[in-house]
């Protein structure tokens, strides 16, 4: 009854006033200390309280910057801080794992919940001693108790949840800082354990042991060997594939809106940090394909067609990105393999080095036969293998270099499209053949063409010069002509026209004549004879009346 545990409570009240006593004269004297320090002590001291207080080195770098008092009074709060202990619970490490180990479920909740606040505000020397303590044993016990009894025990549901998200909080807390980080990476079922609170049914859950995960996977050299350890562990115990249940996850329906964002921005984070972490081009290859066969390509093209937030856009960026990298780099390393072994025969003989004796070369056997059987025919022949290799082509490089879905063993070759080309592709090869063969003919026409034209070119030159040359011994024949006749006058041997008619016509006629003459134009000039013609000229007609000549 109440009396009887009355002198132990009186005992214990004693007992917490004579601790508190205890602990305030312990922090007067270091505060009197840290007074007492010179100068450069005071450096020294605060660079240990930096570590202790974990701090970033950018923080670090504007607190260096402080004079020497403020860096004092740096030091006596955190000092200050460091003291300060829990009146109602726990206050050292060993006190906290002592609840953890037997303490009821509400009572272990209210240590955990205590606990992450103590590991946020003390210093790491305080999570250093906890760890040393089997605290993170402890969490971790609570953990699986808690994720086994809310899987089978409905009617305990919400107190083992909270628990369960204490927990988890408590080791996100826990891993702020290296030490953390290093005691979490060296348990053997730490990871896994934590991997198990990955449940789409609880977002907010999911959503811390996502950030726990991914911080815990881009520490080396083993951090991302754990994480794909955890999930792999967590996709044996469930039968399912390792990354299902980020799928699941991101495929959620039924829930806040804004909750369902930040799962997405989560998952996604974690599964680049996964696949883009590796340097191996082979490993990232590999992780990026059995991510797509757990369906990320199908929740991406759904989450295209919604609305994103701008984070949940960058982390979809960041896939293609390095999926589209990869690709690039995996077609160059092709290319180079491709310009060492154009050769047939090495080419062969290299695949059956790798195929012999193994698993694949039945099928290996199988599709040289198939090759075998393609009809015997030139053109067909050419066509089968062409239809041929963009198939193999679509399914080798699948989705940018992803592996397609074996499992299933289903996968979409759009054939039609190929051989549409493919038909296409051969009428204008026909059509491009005539057209070649009809423009040999117009060449030919046109060159026939021109020679005419040349030839009748020629032909007209040739008569322009031959009518000008006949037109020049024309005229050379008409002056040598009239040469021969001006030589002939001046001897007197041919007589003017119209001489002799003019003096009879002046006798007897007169004034007749004269108007005869001027009405009347010259008679013509008789033209000259021809050369060599000795005879004389025709007398000229008698005149009118008979007269004749005087």
């Amino acid at each position: 009854g109440p009396g009887s545990q009355s002198p132990n409570f009186k005992r214990s009240q004693a007992v917490l006033a004579e601790q508190r006593a205890a602990a305030e004269e312990k922090l007067q004297k270091a505060i009197s200390d840290i007074k007492a320090l010179e100068e450069h002590e005071v450096e020294l001291e605060a660079e240990k309280s930096y570590d202790e207080m974990n701090l970033s080195e950018e923080i670090r770098e504007g607190l260096r910057a402080q004079n020497i008092s403020e860096r004092r009074d740096l030091l006596i709060k955190f000092t200050k801080i460091g003291a300060t202990t829990n009146s109602a619970g726990p206050n050292t490490p060993e006190e906290y794992v002592e609840i953890l180990n037997v303490g009821t479920p509400e009572a272990v909740l209210d240590t955990v919940q205590q606990l992450r606040i103590t590991l946020a505000n003390k210093s790491v020397s305080w999570a250093k001693e906890f760890g040393e303590s089997n605290g993170l044993k402890a969490i971790l016990q609570v953990l699986s108790s808690s994720q086994v009894v809310r899987r089978t025990v409905a009617d305990k549901l919400d107190i083992h949840l909270k628990l369960e998200y204490a927990c988890v909080r408590c080791i996100k807390a826990l891993v702020n800082n290296r030490y953390g980080l290093k005691l979490i990476l060296d348990d053997d079922e730490g990871l896994a354990m934590l991997a198990r609170s990955l449940d789409p049914n609880e977002p907010g859950l999911m959503i811390e042991v996502i950030s726990v995960m991914a911080a815990l996977t881009i520490v080396p050299p083993i951090g991302h060997d754990k994480a794909l350890e955890a999930l792999t562990l967590l996709g044996e115990q469930d039968v399912v594939g390792r990354f299902d249940v980020l799928i699941d996850a991101l495929r959620l329906e039924n829930t806040d809106a804004r909750k369902k964002s930040a799962l997405q921005l989560s998952c996604l984070q974690f599964i680049n940090a996964i696949v883009t972490l590796p340097d191996d081009l082979d490993m990232r290859v590999h992780l990026r394909c059995e991510v797509m066969r757990a369906g990320l390509n199908v929740v991406i093209l759904e989450m295209n067609s919604e609305e994103l937030t701008d984070n949940v856009a960058v982390q979809l960026e960041v896939w293609d990105y390095h999926k589209e990298e990869d690709m690039m780099e995996l077609q160059q390393r092709t290319q180079d393999v491709r310009a060492e072994m154009d050769d047939p025969y090495e080419l062969f003989n290299l695949l059956m080095l790798i195929l012999s004796d193994g698993p694949g070369y039945p099928f290996f056997l199988s599709l040289l036969q198939h090759l075998v059987l393609v009809r015997d025919d030139d053109y067909s022949r050419t066509e089968y293998l062409r239809l041929i290799d963009e198939c193999v082509s679509q399914i080798v490089l699948h989705q940018g270099g992803v592996d397609p879905d074996f499992a299933t063993r289903r996968f979409h070759i759009d054939v039609d499209p190929l051989i549409e080309g493919m038909v296409d592709k051969a009428q204008v090869e026909d059509a491009i053949g005539e057209a070649e063969h009809l423009r040999e003919l117009m060449d030919e026409q046109i060159e026939a063409a021109k020679e005419k034209e040349t030839y009748w070119a020629e032909r007209v030159d040739e008569l322009h010069i031959d009518l000008a040359m006949k037109e020049e011994e024309r005229k050379k024949e008409v002056e040598s002509l009239n040469l021969k006749i001006d030589e002939m006058l001046k001897k007197g041997v041919v007589a003017k026209p119209g001489a002799a008619t003019d003096k009879a016509t002046d006798k007897k006629e007169p004034e007749k004549k004269e108007e005869a003459a001027v009405a009347a134009p010259p008679p013509p000039t008789p033209p000259p004879p021809p050369p060599g013609a000795n005879a004389a000229p025709p007398p000229p007609p008698p005149p009118p009346g008979g007269a004749g000549p005087p």
